[in-house]
């Protein structure tokens, strides 16, 4: 372990030496233990060879990998699905985003670096404009969006919605931040609803690739 800190306070160092010398010790210290944090990770949880996005930790415990959860509770069933919505396990204030294996910043937060592979965040600047009423949108970690359909108009989407209105009374309709419109059931408190979810798959009540959403990329209601 001290050999591997020593490691990685030379690559920090030797990386930008200008760089790291301008900076306050203030900020050195905390880009330092930002890099000390990741270099741990990496070396506790490895990827389990018999079960995909699982990890191992070093300690021989199976956990799933990061931005992913158990599929069910039996303890003998290892697999996982993304949960969007779910922070980061090694870096504070990101989150999973709807997109498999892709990572977004909390809210109020901003990337250090245009590099992919860096998921470091800031808190952006106070005079940032924040969308409040996407804020408003954005559940609590206990509960979830379902969405269980998205389509590219407002009329095809609460045409949509209508017909599941019928069956489940909390359907609602979003304008997402991409553009298309999403049908979902909620909000539900997670993650007890997936056993829902799964049980409305399999009676053929909702869409087979209904997923949960913390609701961030929502922009505003859409009422029908």
């Amino acid at each position: 372990m001290n050999h591997l800190l020593v490691a990685v306070l030379l690559v920090f160092v030797l990386s930008a030496p200008g760089a790291a010398l301008a900076r306050s010790p203030g900020k050195l210290l905390v880009d330092f233990a930002v890099a000390v944090g990741a270099a741990l990770f990496v070396e506790e949880l490895q990827a389990d060879e018999e079960h995909e996005n699982v990890v191992r930790t070093r300690d021989g415990k199976l956990k799933p990998a990061p931005g992913y959860t158990w599929l069910t509770e039996q303890e003998d069933d290892f697999r996982v699905r993304w949960d969007p919505g779910k922070e980061h396990s090694s870096f504070p204030n990101v989150l999973a985003s709807d997109d498999e294996k892709v990572w977004k910043p909390r809210r109020g937060y901003k990337w250090v670096s245009e590099d992919d592979n860096d998921l470091r965040v800031i808190p952006k600047s106070n005079n940032t404009r924040v969308d409040t009423y996407a804020e408003y949108h954005a559940l609590p970690s206990s509960q979830r969006w379902l969405i269980i359909a998205s389509r590219p108009t407002e009329q095809a989407a609460t045409s949509f919605a209508r017909k599941y209105r019928r069956t489940f009374s909390n359907t609602k309709v979003f304008l997402s931040q991409n553009g298309w419109y999403a049908i979902t059931l909620g909000p539900m408190e997670y993650p007890h609803a997936e056993s829902s979810r799964v049980r409305w798959i399999q009676q053929s009540m909702i869409p087979s690739d209904a997923f949960f959403s913390s609701g961030t990329p929502f922009s505003k209601e859409v009422s029908f």
